[in-house]
């Protein structure tokens, strides 16, 4: 496997978690608009 296909899958893994994330705060607090 190419090493840019590896650097773009965890780019991927990384945003899906940070979404995650973000998606846990946003309901948490209602207040918060993004």
């Amino acid at each position: 496997m190419p090493t840019y296909a590896l650097v773009l899958i965890w780019l991927l893994i990384l945003l899906t978690i940070g979404m995650f994330i973000v998606a846990i705060i946003g309901m948490s607090r209602p207040g918060l608009k993004l």
